[in-house]
């Protein structure tokens, strides 16, 4: 894997419209305050306090000299030390704190402007009155949970400020960041230790005895809001605080541990079943025996993942098994055809996929893995029952939309409404049904799925520029996963269409993603286990907004943005990529480990909880389950990646070791007799 490597790797160019270098022109004091005045005409002010035993206590005196500012706190002083590196305004700030006290140390930066939006990245979005409610309601925010440490950014109407911070160096400097907006003017405070909050963690206070000293390097933003403030100030975040993560794993031996996990530790077979177990304990005793279809990573996936092995390794027992899972789901018409895509070996029952948004995702998520299972199947291994099972999926959504509709604006077997949309709001989750008929156009050449593709696509534009467009999210904030399956379609759309609104729309679908992907190495306990294994956040994608655990699912994401790395020549999405890659290489067991339980090699955590979460066990750690889904779609990204761009993941399949497997006994009894038992 070839590291991300030069300064160059994050240039926006042209789309890039903030100025080119900021300048400080001058530095003024009043009482507590420092003015600084900046050459684009931005004034920002500096309020010099902190808290001592639980007051407050602002600077008796401020003394300037150039471009250092020195506050007098009593015996204590507060030393900044201003710069400009490119468009940032940086703060060195230096405590020097005398006396016996319990310390909170602040850093505020209030700027006059009416708010029109506000952020805090990988946390929460929000604008107009909602950013102003929400900032109040949300209160402190961990560094843990932010992707760009302690980073708030406030749009006007002109103009914005955004603030971040240099990552903590240890659990004590972990701080949160607070927004307090009103009419005309926004504050921004980043506290260390954290401050209490609903997202702030534990709080804490630093015990002064005699002296101490503590120096936080700090960074302000500022510039004319050209509409894609939030965009530039994340990109100023990266060029100065991001490096490229170290490779731990070789991608040969990842691939093939995640192979034999999935193999033999998830697959069960019997009379009436065929698949792949949902969730595995620590012994290989199945939690939960559902085998399912519906989600990302479901047996489909599982099947198109290992069937591309079985043919690289020439295993006979891959490919076999790989064939009969997609037969044993794909050959079963009532139940498809109503929807059912799960099967409960316990109960012997197809189980519906759940509300609209659900079957919205599952269905879609069905009908990719379908037609991407028949695009690599050898023409002996294709069984036509796959795409006809995904045409009567297919028909069926098309006659709930017609349904809903009423009007009659939805997809039309003899309609040429390519790109229409309805004046009802499109739900976030038919970007999986707009991708995945995509697909089944290119499988079947029947022009009918294409416009119905189309159709959802327009819906997805308009879903994305207006209510929940990813910088201005307000109902319905987007998980990285839906907001993948946005950028998906558009970019499918785009490359069947060649319309220019599809790429835009993807481009600024990923520029959402970014702002979920973690650009910093998170601290974490030395005693916990994530902490002896080095583990780094870099490159984790929130699940959502505001989420206390990463996901190492979030490979799915690296093809697509490799694409988009093609489609427009932005260097930028194939490192954002190789990042998301590189966290999904963290914490797996590799297939020479075969101490301890059966699910031991090839096994990595569901979760990884990357911040304190106040009244849990569940912090700085990893989830207990053991889920089928995580190899499976991570399989599928990795050989995705593998084939199309080979320069980026390359895989040695003779090194791999596994031409032979069958599955261990042992845990292929404990799923067998564990589907029988209807607690499961």
């Amino acid at each position: 894997m070839n590291n991300l490597d030069t300064p160059a790797r994050l240039r926006r160019g042209a789309s890039f419209k903030h100025n080119m270098k900021t300048e400080i022109v001058g530095i003024q004091a009043y009482r507590h305050l420092a003015t600084v005045t900046l050459d684009n005409g931005f004034e920002i002010e500096l309020p010099y306090h902190c808290h001592a035993d639980d007051q407050a206590y602002f600077a008796d005196s401020l003394e300037i000299d150039g471009t250092t500012v020195k506050a007098v706190i009593g015996e204590s002083s507060i030393t900044d030390f201003f710069e400009v590196e490119g468009n940032l305004l940086c703060v060195t700030r230096r405590w020097n704190l005398t006396g016996n006290f319990d310390a909170h140390l602040l850093f505020s930066v209030m700027a006059q402007l009416d708010a029109t939006a506000w952020s805090v990245p990988g946390v929460a979005y929000a604008s107009g009155e909602a950013a102003r409610k929400k900032s109040a309601s949300l209160g402190p925010v961990s560094e843990c949970r932010c992707s760009i440490p302690c980073c708030a950014v406030v749009e006007g109407k002109r103009e914005g400020v955004a603030v971040f911070t240099e990552p903590a160096k240890s659990v004590n400097d972990l701080a949160t960041v607070a927004t307090q907006l009103s009419d005309d003017a926004a504050e921004i405070t980043i506290s260390t230790p954290g401050a209490t909050g609903r997202l702030g963690g534990a709080s804490g206070v630093w015990p002064v005895e005699g002296h101490i000293s503590f120096e936080r390097k700090y960074y302000i933003y500022t510039d004319a809001n050209y509409g894609d403030f939030l965009n530039n100030a994340i990109h100023e975040a990266w060029r100065i605080l991001f490096f490229p993560p170290e490779s731990r794993y070789d991608w040969s031996a990842a691939v093939a541990a995640k192979a034999l996990h999935l193999a033999e530790d998830f697959f069960i077979e019997r009379g009436d079943a065929i698949g792949f177990v949902e969730e595995i304990g620590p012994s290989g005793f199945p939690r939960s025996t559902m085998l399912a279809t519906g989600k990302a990573g479901g047996n489909i996936e599982a099947a198109r993942s290992l069937y591309r092995i079985g043919c690289a390794v020439e295993n006979k027992w891959l490919r076999r098994i790989s064939l009969d899972t997609a037969d044993f789901f794909l050959s079963v018409d009532r139940e498809m055809e109503e929807l059912r895509f799960d099967y409960h070996p316990a109960t012997r029952k197809w189980i519906f996929a759940g509300d609209e948004r659900k079957l919205l995702r599952g269905a879609g998520e069905l009908l990719l893995s379908i037609t991407r299972l028949h695009r690599v199947a050898t023409p002996g291994d294709t069984n036509p029952r796959w795409l006809y099972t995904a045409k009567k999926i297919a028909d069926r959504l098309f006659d709930r939309w017609r349904v809903s509709a009423g009007s009659g604006d939805a997809p039309d077997n003899n309609s040429k409404r390519n790109g229409k949309s309805s004046d009802q709001l499109p739900l976030c989750e038919e970007a999986f049904p707009a991708a995945a008929f995509v697909e089944l156009y290119r499988e079947t050449e029947q022009q009918d799925y294409l416009e119905a593709a189309e159709w959802l696509g327009g819906r997805l534009v308009l879903r994305l520029r207006t209510a929940v467009s990813p910088v201005r999210q307000e109902e319905l904030p987007l998980s990285s996963t839906t907001a993948h399956a946005f950028l998906r379609a558009f970019l499918l759309l785009h490359e069947e269409t060649d319309r220019a609104e599809y790429l835009d729309a993807a481009v600024k679908t990923a520029e959402y993603m970014r702002s979920l992907c973690f650009i910093h190495k998170g601290i974490v306990p030395t005693g916990s286990r994530l902490a002896k294994a080095g583990f780094s956040t870099v490159g984790g994608l929130a699940v959502e907004p505001g989420s206390d655990w990463l996901s190492p699912c979030g490979a799915v994401a690296a093809p697509d943005l490799l694409k988009l790395w093609k489609q427009t020549g932005d260097r930028l999405w194939r490192d954002i990529a190789v990042l998301i890659l590189e966290f999904s290489s963290r914490l797996i067991h590799p297939p020479e480990d075969r101490n301890g339980t059966p699910p031991a090699r090839g096994r990595q955590p569901a979760r990884f909880y990357h911040c304190p979460i106040r009244g849990s066990r569940r912090t700085w750690g990893t989830a207990a389950g053991v889920f089928s889904s995580v190899p499976a779609v991570t399989l599928g990204a990795l050989l995705d990646v593998h084939e199309s761009f080979p320069e980026i993941l390359d895989l040695r399949f003779d090194d791999m070791g596994i031409a032979h497997t069958r599955g261990d006994i042992i845990p292929r009894s404990f799923r067998y007799i564990g589907s029988f038992i209807n607690f499961f």
